[in-house]
């Protein structure tokens, strides 16, 4: 995963904010209501993305009420303008790429200091289990495979387009 980010890094934004009048990023749009709570979103991110079903390893998390309440809660990345987790990057490994509309982290880049976790208002970025590197959502590079695997239509994709929501 680290050399496809490194090979996108030539359409990367160099600030740690996007300016005025540049591409705003698309973000993945979670609907409670509709939400069952079956979990494809998270298996099928972490297989995309280590090749193994850990949900430890995904980019989104879905933390499941198990006595039945309505209190599941989704953490994944708004791809917020002005990045915090960006901004607390010390050696800049998560920058914004034009072309897919995210924050990218290089994981070659990153130096497993966890000021991005920090920095995260969302929980939405965390420090891989096995390689003890940053990870957050990276739209799977714009394939956004939880969106199309989301069988309750849960989950859409916002700003893709026309900065509305542009569902799948």
């Amino acid at each position: 995963m680290g050399a496809q980010i490194s090979q996108q890094a030539n359409s990367t934004s160099e600030g740690k904010g996007i300016k005025r009048g540049k591409i705003r990023p698309a973000r993945i749009h979670w609907d409670k209501e509709r939400c069952t709570a079956c979990l494809s979103c998270v298996v099928v991110c972490s297989e995309r993305h280590t090749g193994t079903s850990a949900p430890s390893r995904a980019r989104l998390r879905l933390l499941v009420d198990l006595l039945g309440g309505t209190d599941d809660v989704m953490q994944y990345c708004r791809q917020c303008g002005k990045a915090p987790c960006a901004e607390a990057c010390p050696v800049g490994a998560i920058r914004f790429d034009q072309q897919t509309r995210a924050w990218l982290v290089d994981e070659t880049m990153c130096d497993e200091c966890g000021r991005c976790v920090e920095a995260c208002p969302f929980d939405a970025i965390w420090m891989d289990p096995v390689t003890g590197r940053a990870i957050k959502c990276d739209l799977c590079g714009g394939a956004t495979w939880c969106v199309v695997a989301c069988p309750a239509d849960a989950l859409t994709v916002r700003g893709r387009e026309t900065g509305e929501d542009d569902g799948k």
